[in-house]
């Protein structure tokens, strides 16, 4: 940031708050939030605020006014190249475009490290040192196996093969992931009116297998989701809810090959009332964190991010 012109005009810009996602990844977009106030008794004009990592500039936004004594948050984004330890940097009005009364409180710094992502559902058991090594325009390549996503349709179609070995149940609510057991399988577990079913995927229709969903909690209506890794402990975890509105947590014991109960894994969560239906993703809105969306009946949806520094989930609602 240069030096800026100190003037009487009462105004006084500066970051009072700088919201960094709890994990940072390299390769990935990161949402920095930060919170700018005009502390003096002047409103101010347009200015830009930026972002800097190590002194070096990655984003800036224009803040089009600030009213004197108010203050506005903006989002800034950064994709770090590589990981470590470094200092992020917001400053208000890097460009000198506002005379101030205080020209040296208008920068926020704090410490962060960035880590390396690895995808949570990348199966890293198989022993080809390629792997997914190289992505060419559509062409993925797994060691001699090729993909060509050209030549693959968009287009969702009927296919009842999928559900082969399944059967009926009332009210199914699937969730799919994975090697959730090791095994190198793709594992399905079902929610239904009197508890869960468990399969896995013999390569040609899903076997029924319940050792899945030993030690699950036989809820009504049941509706799980699994993730791996949402508390950053290695292990799969499972979060369901019932039809008293609750929600209960899991987590996936391998030496045990049964699920066990955890609500620690459920804190936070809430406000959704008659069997809410929890479906979970890594990372939607860029900012390095869990996500939960819940529907229920009659309240619609709420959603959730995972706080890793509280330990909870947050209601975005």
């Amino acid at each position: 940031m240069e030096s800026c012109f100190i003037s009487p005009f009462e105004i006084d810009l500066l970051p009072t708050a700088l919201e960094i996602p709890p994990t940072l990844y390299a390769n990935l977009t990161n949402t920095i939030s930060a919170t700018i106030k005009n502390n003096g008794t002047g409103n101010a004009s347009s200015f830009n605020v930026s972002l800097s990592a190590d002194g070096s500039p990655v984003d800036k936004t224009e803040v089009s006014g600030l009213d004197a004594g108010k203050s506005v948050v903006v989002n800034l984004y950064w994709t770090p190249s590589s990981t470590g330890d470094l200092e992020l940097c917001i400053a208000a009005d890097c460009d000198c475009e506002v005379n101030e009364s205080n020209e040296g409180n208008n920068v926020l710094c704090k410490n962060v490290t960035v880590l390396s992502f690895e995808h949570p559902c990348w199966n890293d058991t198989f022993d080809d040192e390629t792997k997914i090594a190289e992505k060419h325009y559509i062409i993925v390549k797994d060691g001699d196996v090729e993909i060509d996503l050209g030549s693959v349709s968009w287009i969702w179609e009927s296919n009842s093969s999928l559900v082969s070995g399944l059967g009926y149940a009332n009210y199914p609510k699937p969730t799919i992931a994975f090697n959730m057991t090791s095994d190198g399988r793709w594992n399905l577990i079902v929610g239904k009116h009197n508890g869960y079913s468990g399969f896995y995927w013999d390569g040609s229709q899903w076997i029924s297998g319940s050792s899945i969903v030993a030690g699950l909690v036989c809820d009504q209506y049941a509706a799980p989701t699994v993730a791996f890794n949402i508390t950053g402990d290695g292990r799969w975890n499972l979060i369901s809810g019932d039809v008293w509105g609750s929600f209960r947590g899991f987590y996936w014991n391998g030496s045990s090959e049964q699920w066990i109960s955890d609500s620690s894994l459920v804190a936070g969560l809430g406000g959704v009332s008659g069997t809410p239906k929890p479906s979970i993703a890594f990372n939607i809105t860029g900012d390095g964190r869990w996500n939960l969306i819940a529907g229920g009946y009659k309240t619609g949806f709420q959603g959730f991010y995972w706080n890793d520094s509280a330990e909870q989930w947050i209601n975005t609602f």
